[in-house]
């Protein structure tokens, strides 16, 4: 009989560290006392997500051109060069948004010749062009006047927005955001049974 009692009380006292363990893990959350002579704040974070459709595409095109000698691979990359401005100007985009990225000439190298040293088979002269264009639906077009002008690559293409359409974007997050943080404000001063009496700060990130 005696023992039936020492395993019942070893398995209540099991119980009841496992209840003590278990409540070590809930975290605690405790809320400030607010008095009627005490000024306390209320610190929220409020957040806005929106999607916007491109209306700037930004590529990258460039011209590469091949002969034996260095003056004649960049004199025939300068003349190819002006025909694709040129045509990228006819499709609509205006000088100010074609800029020159780049522009390399470098030796072509023959490393199965004859000899321990590669020989010099020619040269390569490469010229590469930045071009913005705020209607974005016109970026095909664009590509397609260049290539043929005479281009030989399309290193990259962006879809992006221009900078006041960004900002018409980030000033509607913004105000969402604003709206969603003084919602959770309100929240929490009717559960505290507080008022608020007005915004001290702001802050936007």
């Amino acid at each position: 009989m005696n023992h039936h009692k020492a395993t019942a009380w070893t398995v209540l006292v099991l119980f009841v560290l496992a209840v003590a363990l278990l409540s070590g893990c809930v975290t605690k959350i405790e809320y400030p006392t607010f008095t009627q002579s005490s000024e306390s704040t209320i610190a929220v974070s409020g957040t806005a997500r929106a999607a916007a459709s491109p209306d700037r595409a930004e590529m990258m095109i460039a011209i590469e051109t091949r002969a034996d000698t260095a003056k004649e691979a960049q004199e025939q990359n300068a003349d190819l060069s002006t025909k694709v401005i040129d045509a990228i100007k006819r499709s609509g985009v205006p000088q100010n948004n074609i800029e020159t990225a780049s522009f390399n000439l470098y030796p072509v190298y023959d490393y199965n010749a004859e000899g321990s040293q590669p020989k010099i088979t020619g040269y390569t002269a490469s010229h590469a062009v930045s071009v913005k264009t705020d209607d974005a639906e016109k970026a095909s077009e664009v590509i397609d006047a260049a290539v043929s002008a005479g281009a030989n690559r399309v290193d990259s293409i962006q879809f992006t927005l221009t900078d006041q359409r960004r900002d018409k974007v980030y000033r509607g997050v913004l105000g969402d955001a604003t709206l969603d943080a003084e919602a959770k404000a309100k929240a929490i001063a009717e559960t505290l049974q507080v008022k608020i009496k007005s915004v001290r700060s702001v802050t936007t990130d």
